[in-house]
């Protein structure tokens, strides 16, 4: 980690200074100040109170449905590691993606700045274990905004729209316009890479 004391490159006396860590590590204190803690003349100033960056917490696997999970310690955080099996009835999505690393967050989803990952790939672990026989599709999440302007017809108002039928026509026409819009998004991301 290191100090961020604005102008000054260095912390003096006097100085209030930000504490920033490394990723995937977070700070015991977000400031501190350097002041003297003695009445003496001589005394070298100190940092009140002391920083200090410790690793982040993975906390539990989120996805443990049908997995047994072993971790390598009782509180997981940054670089410690998990190995799960299937209890019965279930069976591996991935059988390469039963090894985890707490690892840093690679993408802001959710709250934190370490997250689990498989540890043969790096990328963010999802689902261990499926019912057996059961197939599983990857699902991505999009993260954003839709805006949308909405005309009204010469005969339409607010009300009149959000009644009834019309707003079930209303809505429906909306989802489609969604759906073809990501479909097309989509079909052009998988085009051109």
């Amino acid at each position: 980690g290191y100090l961020d004391c604005g102008k000054v490159i260095d912390p003096v006396t006097g100085s209030r200074c930000a504490v920033a860590c490394d990723d995937g590590f977070t700070a015991t204190v977000p400031e501190t100040n350097c002041t003297t803690t003695s009445e003496e003349p001589e005394s070298p100033p100190a940092l009140v109170p002391f920083p200090r960056c410790f690793p982040s917490p993975c906390g539990n696997f989120s996805y443990s449905e049908g997995a047994d999970i072993k971790y390598s310690s009782l509180f997981p955080v940054l670089r410690d590691t998990a190995e799960a099996t299937c209890l019965p009835g279930y069976e591996p999505v991935d059988p390469g993606g039963m090894s985890l690393k707490c690892g840093v967050k690679k993408e802001q989803i959710g709250v934190g700045n370490a997250e689990w990952q498989v540890a043969l790939t790096g990328k963010r672990a999802g689902l261990l274990c499926k019912p057996t026989g059961v197939e599983v599709e990857r699902v991505v999440v999009l993260n954003g905004a839709l805006a949308a302007e909405i005309d009204l017809g010469p005969e339409e108002t607010w009300d009149s729209l959000c009644k009834g039928a019309m707003w079930r026509d209303f809505a429906r026409s909306i989802a489609v316009s969604v759906s073809l819009a990501l479909t097309v998004i989509s079909v052009a991301t998988l085009d051109n890479p």
